[in-house]
């Protein structure tokens, strides 16, 4: 499955993220690790700044999750679900917050 996720900074402050992100099913344990994000991170976004960054997942890995997590260089988590098209089960994209 052929990931493009967009993230976008809601703050009012510059916020930079890892260069990875996690999977997460409905339990905190339930989890899969992309690290294989393009272009590579750390990404640094000012206020109101788009991105977006691709990676690859089996599908059938990916249908197992519903929630893609971010983390800053402090450690705090932006959640987004992942958004899907109706017709093939896929991600449209899915925006941190």
């Amino acid at each position: 499955q052929n990931l493009e996720i967009h993230l976008t900074n809601r703050s009012t402050e510059p916020l930079s993220v890892r260069g990875n992100c996690d999977l997460r099913g409905d339990g905190e344990v339930d989890l899969y690790r992309v690290t294989n994000l393009f272009p590579p991170g750390p990404y640094r976004l000012l206020p109101g700044e788009p991105l977006a960054c691709y990676a690859s997942v089996e599908e059938e890995v990916f249908r197992r999750y519903r929630w893609i997590v971010f983390r800053d260089l402090g450690g705090k988590e932006h959640r987004a679900a992942l958004e899907r098209r109706a017709s093939e089960g896929s991600p449209e994209n899915a925006e941190r917050g």
